[in-house]
């Protein structure tokens, strides 16, 4: 019996995979392959991923075009072979009504919320990026306070971690890849702390405070690092997000009104705002990727500053 349950969640979650943007783009893929540069589309593996690699308004305008194209051939079929066949009366048109109004606050509310969730986690990996360039200032200005041979190339290696996190690690971050290009800067980085030896009580204060430094130095760093790979709208989610924005255009086919022209025009604007929706969902989805991500200019601002001697 636990074996078939075993299974049985084995299948569902293929299931979801399988409808899930990354997979729906890769079959797609192969379908056309004469209309896309397979050599792309293998470098980017995934549809978020070549999403990410175009301008912010090509991706708005391929989700509203494409919801729009969805919509008006979902209408043209609905009016070619249910029209005539369903006939509604009054009270049939209002529970349509009803129906159609709770599931479309269901869904607006389900999709604000993912929204939210999508901008919570691109602040929050912003003020990840302050707090590290902080640390990393603090443990750099407090290293003027020691006279130690140490101290001097422990400065020049923080300068150096500064250039890898900007030229390693934010491309690696980028592809969703690990960011290991600063760990060797950084591992030199704590065996010359460790070799500085206070010769008195001010520096031995001194000193405690850039152990402190270098520890948020790490903590920001995991946290930045884990965002990179972890953060983003999980498949199950994009499925229902998907899955419900078709059930509501169906809905919205349903909705009686005496003038043709304005039922599909509700239904073009509908499928546009639907496709906004989604557009913005996507391109904040991953703080990292796209044109829209966060931007690794805190660091290289800070080393201007610590060369500078700020």
């Amino acid at each position: 019996m636990k074996e078939e349950d075993h299974q049985g969640r084995g299948c569902v979650d293929i299931f979801i995979r399988s409808m899930s943007p990354r997979s729906i783009f890769l079959w797609v893929g192969s379908e056309i392959n004469g209309s896309i540069d397979m050599d792309t589309l293998q470098s980017h593996g995934t549809l978020l991923e070549l999403m990410h690699s175009l301008r912010i308004y090509q991706i708005a305008v391929g989700f509203c075009l494409a919801l729009f194209v969805i919509g008006s051939f979902a209408f043209a079929l609905y009016q070619k072979y249910l029209e005539n066949k369903l006939v509604f009366g009054e009270e049939t048109n209002e529970a349509m009504n009803f129906y159609g109004q709770t599931f479309g606050i269901a869904y607006g509310i389900l999709i604000g919320l993912t929204a939210i969730a999508c901008w919570d986690n691109f602040n929050a990996v912003e003020d990840i990026i302050s707090q590290e360039t902080a640390a990393i200032g603090t443990f750099h200005r407090l290293s003027w306070g020691i006279k130690n041979h140490s101290t001097d190339g422990l400065r020049e290696t923080n300068l150096r971690y500064l250039d890898s996190i900007v030229e390693d690690d934010w491309p690696a971050s980028a592809h969703g890849q690990r960011c290991d290009g600063g760990l060797l800067f950084l591992e030199e980085v704590r065996t010359n702390l460790y070799k500085i030896v206070p010769s008195n009580s001010a520096e031995q204060m001194i000193y405690g405070k850039m152990l402190d430094s270098f520890s948020d130095m790490i903590k920001f760093r995991q946290l930045r690092v884990n965002s990179a790979m972890d953060l983003g709208v999980p498949d199950y989610f994009w499925v229902v997000i998907l899955a419900g924005g078709a059930l509501t255009i169906v809905l919205m086919l349903f909705v009686q009104l005496e003038s043709l022209m304005i039922r599909y025009f509700m239904l073009g604007v509908y499928s546009i705002m639907l496709g906004l929706m989604y557009f913005l969902i996507a391109v904040i989805d991953d703080p990292f990727r796209g044109e829209a991500h966060v931007s690794p200019s805190p660091y290289i601002h800070l080393k201007a500053e610590l060369k500078e001697g700020l």
